[in-house]
């Protein structure tokens, strides 16, 4: 046992009250004295709260959920006792042990009053009852103060009892829920012999009528009452009868009246809500969220209730995507934009009219996802106002600060340029921002490359950037800082893009290398694809990698000076084959998607009369496969080099042999094998094994043998993606220890009437748009967004919505020197560079418009329509330009016409080109 002070035999009275913010008590004669106990520090010093010459009786104390304390008491300014007030302090600090975090004493009641009671609801309003006098009369009164508001509601008086003899009528308080309230007294002066407890109850609209608790007929004695709201809303009251007795009454759980309206944040599992908390991921473990308001309408009549609702939280501190509401016409809500984003807002204001039958009980709804938000505290009110009906709550909950990863995406072949990736991974680019990543701060889309050049070079450009993404990504509150306080990145990597962060993460010096928390690998080509020794032996890709290699071929060759369109309308085999073979035309990405050795058991090429290679050919000609440069180490033989030429017989190529090296480079930068997903798709035909011809002795260039491209030659199909195999994109050889396989979102043998899932399209269906959201985040976003035009253009397979062209194209524009390119399409919608203004237009929703630095510009358009697209070169500088426009139909890509001539800066020269 403690001693609490020297002079305890001059304590009077004392109150404890122990909460989970620790205990304290009260201690009162002249002076009004706090003790508080917090587990940490123990007991603190004394703190005189009040102190008077005459004396301070009737201390009441109370503290809320979160740390606040209540302090009340009866200040006497006249010893016998008369003319006494009532008088409140209040701690909001949590650790109330230095009286500067007191506040200054609030006068409650200025009328002769005693024997008042304290408690908080909920939400930390705070209750005050007393006994006071109104007309002579005793009187029961009622005051509220609302959360950290500076004063107290005008005294309301809830009983009023003759003033027959001097005892207390004792008023008890107790508060669960702003709109359940239970306050008790002793009608001991009606009847001394036998006192009766009485009570009225707050139901959210209105206090009910006075009545005897039943069973109470013997009375309590003078003080000792004790009253409680347990979390039901069920009130317990417990007291002495005057004979010593012991007396308990409740109202049971059934006659607590339901509240008019009410307000309950769930999460998925319908699990209620009480705060933000972040996962492993950093991201809210709660989403997402829904916040459920139900009214009810209490009457025997029909109700028409106005619900007045609004999400938020002070400052704007707590960002949320609204991704399902009420509608009109039951409810009209607005958003609050965050940084003028519509997926991102920091408040909802909605008026709901909702009419109910008699009892009638009813639910609205809204979805929520939490974005990565500043630590704060997300507040939601909702009232209801219907005629002499009112009620509301209040619910507020802490948010605590998130701390992501930004996120990357490494486009594929046709989305190099920005204009290119914004079209083609818009689906994917929407959800993320949906779930709360920002453009340019913790979402980077803007890695530009030469799709042509080679991998390494990009993965060098891919380096830089994530240094200027770092820096960035720093400057946002809510993003993870490692022990070094540097910032991982998560990375995603589609088609090309893959072999992109490969070359980043194993090749990059340990000194300039960023982390990275993450790798998403989708349909990569990890072991090279088969499509590509089409692309150098065939001359012919087929599908979407046609349509973006063949104008490639031809504007490379004429950079390379190796076909002029002038004299011929088409390049011979024999240009295109030394264009793609040739070091200096800089085609390198394609030598570095070759097939490995080891893609399959079965062989990728075949002769006619299916013996494999190396093939049996006369002596002295050249056989053998070319190996890939990124991936494998070199050949024994120089002629299986990719860039062996009769004018090269010896290229000194590098081999970087990634495949070889991938666990310890990965282990050496810290990334392990749970931390790479691989996306793919094992459910459709993709080309792995082609009958060529038998090689020519006659022609080194075709060692290999020259594909046919006789109707009866087959390619041979192997599961995949349609240009990516199974076997590549997953390489599990190179993943040992890779957790759970692979990451599956198509199914192996998909239903025949599904939709395919090609490879072009793999990061941005809906089942990969949330199957990236979850492996981000750790919850699985609720919302997609849909494909866009052009999805819908690979997905269609060369069917252009909209197109009125006989045969279905494309059409490609390059614009070779220092100019930009302007094109206005049948309809009068432009793409490119505007002369007038310098800015970049966007108006044809099937185009992209390209232009990397120091390359040429180049216009894409998917399905053109028959008629005049008018094009206007500009000049930058003073200097050549040529215009090259190509149309690519079926397996042939034909120049339109070539256009050359100088240049002045600021001018411009307009071409036509006629489509069929």
């Amino acid at each position: 046992m403690q001693s609490w002070w020297s002079q305890a035999a001059q304590a009077q009275s004392f109150t404890l009250f122990g909460s989970s913010n620790g205990v304290r008590l009260l201690d009162f004669s002249d002076r009004l004295i706090y003790r508080g106990w917090r587990s940490s520090s123990g007991w603190s010093n004394r703190i005189v709260l009040a102190e008077d010459a005459n004396f301070i009786q009737y201390p009441v104390i109370a503290a809320d959920s979160i740390g606040r304390v209540g302090v009340g008491y009866a200040k006497h300014y006249v010893c016998a006792c008369y003319d006494a007030h009532i008088f409140y302090r209040e701690c909001a600090a949590g650790d109330c042990s230095n009286l500067a975090l007191w506040s200054v004493a609030l006068e409650v009641s200025t009328a002769t009053s005693l024997a008042p009671d304290l408690t908080f609801d909920s939400l930390g309003n705070a209750h005050f009852v007393w006994q006071g006098y109104l007309n002579y009369n005793k009187s029961v009164f009622y005051s509220m103060r609302v959360a950290a508001a500076p004063t107290w509601t005008a005294p309301e008086s809830l009983a009023n009892l003759p003033n027959q003899i001097n005892l207390p009528i004792t008023p008890r308080v107790a508060a669960g829920s702003l709109d359940n309230r239970f306050v008790v007294w002793s009608d001991n002066v009606a009847n001394y012999t036998s006192p009766q407890a009485y009570y009225r109850q707050w139901n959210g609209t209105a206090w009910s009528a006075e009545a005897a608790i039943a069973g109470s007929a013997n009375g309590w004695s003078e003080d000792w009452a004790s009253l409680l709201l347990d979390g039901t809303n069920t009130a317990h009251l417990l007291w002495s009868g005057i004979n010593q007795e012991i007396f308990y009454s409740t109202t049971g759980s059934t006659s607590v009246t339901a509240p008019l309206i009410s307000i309950q944040v769930t999460d998925s599992a319908n699990n209620i809500v009480t705060s933000f908390n972040t996962n492993d991921e950093g991201w809210y473990e709660q989403n997402p969220i829904t916040v459920t308001v139900t009214v009810t309408n209490p009457s025997t009549t029909v109700m028409n209730a106005v619900i007045p609702i609004t999400f938020g939280s002070p400052n704007d501190t707590t960002r949320f995507y609204l991704w399902s509401q009420e509608q009109a016409p039951t409810c009209q809500g607005q958003t609050t934009p965050y940084n003028e984003s519509d997926v991102s807002h920091v408040g909802y204001t909605a008026s709901c009219a909702v009419p109910l039958n008699p009892s009638q009980t009813r639910s609205l709804h809204w979805g929520l996802w939490m974005q990565p938000s500043r630590a704060g505290q997300f507040d939601l009110s909702a009232q209801m106002l219907a005629g002499t009906y009112s009620g509301s709550d209040h619910k507020t909950l802490a948010v605590e600060l998130a701390q992501i990863h930004p996120f990357a995406l490494i486009p594929g072949f046709g989305g190099t340029q920005q204009f290119g990736t914004d079209k083609f991974y818009k689906p994917l680019l929407e959800t993320l921002k949906r779930m709360g990543y920002e453009n340019d701060q913790t979402l980077f889309t803007d890695l530009t490359y030469e799709p042509l050049q080679s991998v390494v070079m990009t993965g060098e450009q891919l380096a830089a950037k994530m240094e200027e993404w770092e820096t960035k990504a720093s400057q946002v509150e809510w993003v993870y800082h490692d022990q070094n306080g540097r910032i991982p990145t998560d990375l995603l990597g589609h088609s090309l893009g893959v072999p992109v962060i490969r070359s980043y993460v194993q090749l990059t010096p340990l000194d300039d290398f960023k982390p990275v928390s993450r790798l998403l690998l989708v349909g990569g080509p990890n072991k090279g694809t088969p499509v590509t020794y089409l692309a150098r032996e065939g001359l012919y890709a087929g599908g979407i990698f046609s349509l973006l290699i063949g104008p490639g071929l031809i504007y490379k060759s004429i950079e390379c000076g190796l076909y002029d369109p002038q004299t011929y309308i088409q390049p011979l085999d024999e240009v295109r084959y030394r264009t793609l073979h040739k070091y200096e035309c800089g085609m390198h990405s394609i030598a570095e998607l070759l097939p490995t050795s080891d893609a399959d058991t079965s062989p990728y090429l075949k002769d006619r009369s299916g013996s494999t290679f190396p093939y049996p050919v006369p002596p002295g000609s050249p056989n053998g496969r070319q190996h890939n440069p990124l991936l494998e180490s070199g050949p024994s033989d120089s002629i299986n080099d990719p860039w062996w030429l009769p004018e090269n017989p010896n290229p000194n190529t590098h081999y970087y042999d990634l495949n070889s090296s991938v666990q310890q480079d990965l282990a050496d930068r810290g990334i392990s094998m749970n931390q790479i997903h691989i996306f793919y798709n094992g459910a459709l035909p993709t080309h792995q094994t082609y009958i060529v011809d038998s090689p020519n002795p006659a022609s080194l260039l075709w060692r290999n043998g020259e594909w046919s491209k006789d109707a009866g030659d087959v390619e041979q199909p192997n599961s995949g993606d349609e240009t990516i195999p199974e076997y590549s994109a997953v390489a599990s050889d190179l993943w040992q220890g890779l957790q759970g396989q692979h990451d599956l979102f198509v199914p192996e043998t998909p239903d025949p009437n599904a939709r395919p899932e090609k490879h072009t399209n793999l990061p941005v269906y809906p089942e990969s748009q949330q199957a990236i959201g979850t492996l981000l985040s750790g919850n699985k976003p609720p919302f997609t967004s849909p494909l866009g035009l052009l999805n819908d253009i690979v997905q269609s397979e060369g069917t252009f919505p909209g197109s009125s062209s006989q045969n279905n194209s494309t059409l490609v524009i390059y614009g070779i020197g220092d100019i930009e390119l302007l094109m206005t399409d049948p309809l009068g919608r432009r793409i490119g560079v505007d002369p007038v203004t310098g800015q970049r237009v966007d108006e044809t929703p099937n185009a992209l418009y390209f232009h990397p630095a120091g390359k040429a510009a180049e216009i894409v358009v998917f399905g053109p329509s028959s008629g005049n697209y008018v094009v206007l070169a500009t000049g930058v500088t003073n200097g050549e330009y040529k215009l090259l426009p190509l149309l690519t139909r079926a397996q042939e890509t034909i120049p339109v016409f070539y256009q050359t001539g100088i240049i002045q800066e600021g001018e411009t020269i307009p071409a036509t080109v006629v489509v069929p």
